[in-house]
């Protein structure tokens, strides 16, 4: 893959890795390498970008990150933003894993789920460019989902009264505004062969993570909270060792609600107490 080292510019469908990276004063300053952009679609699918940017925890970890990826957002050929923008949007992006996940089995509460993600959006957007312009009327996207829905109401109240069948219908057009983009088929080479191949029309750093959140169906597992890719085998618990522990804890939660049953542990304790006592 070749690129124009002079350019200044990112070709379209492509993202500058980060050059100079440092944060400083809470903000995350980042000079653009322009002679190392690369293809949104094809390398962050690759290598899976969105895993790795829900998993940073340390500053030392988001600078490394920014290096090989580059920043979220570039305003006027650079990127200078707070690092709670960074903090916020991995939130986001986590809390679109577990609207997603919610979907699945129903471990994890939907209603919960819807919540977390407009807080989520909302702190998103508080932080971001678009609300950095200060353009009135401009509201974050997921309250203007919703607002067929809420009829006015913060999502919160109307989330406590509303049917599931109408949490569903909510959660889907969110999904649907989400992932909606548009599409083209692409030709390309494999060194054997040609093929034709679906490509994404994605410009943005942040809507690649996006799509990739829903390419790839990932969670997080609720007895270790670990991010793990979701499949028809492993959709609820990222590990067996996961899976087992939760299982024997629920079977003992369920065995001890048995009032004869706790008698029964009740007893067996006391016995070993005095067995212990004997000893000595």
């Amino acid at each position: 893959m070749q690129h124009d080292s002079i350019s200044t510019q990112p070709k379209q469908g492509f993202w500058p890795r980060g050059g100079n990276v440092e944060i400083v004063e809470g903000q995350v300053r980042c000079s653009l390498d322009y002679g190392r952009q690369y293809d949104l679609a094809k390398w962050t699918h690759r290598y899976s970008v969105h895993a790795k940017f829900l998993q940073w925890k340390t500053e030392k970890q988001l600078i490394d990150f920014v290096r090989a990826w580059g920043p979220l957002d570039i305003v006027a050929g650079m990127s200078i933003q707070p690092l709670a923008a960074y903090r916020a949007f991995q939130r986001r992006l986590k809390a679109l894993v577990n609207l997603l996940h919610s979907c699945g089995d129903g471990h994890l509460d939907g209603r919960e789920c819807l919540l977390e993600y407009c807080a989520a959006d909302q702190e998103a957007w508080d932080l971001g460019p678009i609300a950095a312009l200060n353009i009135q009327g401009l509201r974050p996207e997921s309250h203007i989902w919703l607002h067929d829905f809420s009829q006015g109401k913060s999502v919160s109240e109307w989330l406590a009264a509303a049917a599931q069948s109408q949490v569903r219908q909510a959660i889907a057009r969110v999904f649907e505004h989400e992932f909606s983009g548009r599409i083209h088929l692409a030709v390309e080479h494999d060194g054997k062969q040609f093929q034709i191949v679906p490509r994404w029309d994605v410009q943005f750093f942040r809507d690649a993570m996006r799509w990739l959140i829903w390419m790839d169906r990932l969670g997080f597992c609720p007895e270790c909270n670990q991010l793990f890719k979701v499949t028809s085998h492993r959709w609820k618990f990222c590990s067996d060792e996961c899976a087992r522990r939760a299982t024997d804890r629920e079977w003992r939660s369920d065995w001890r609600k048995n009032r004869q049953n706790r008698r029964k542990e009740e007893n067996a304790r006391k016995s070993r107490a005095a067995k212990k006592g004997r000893r000595k």
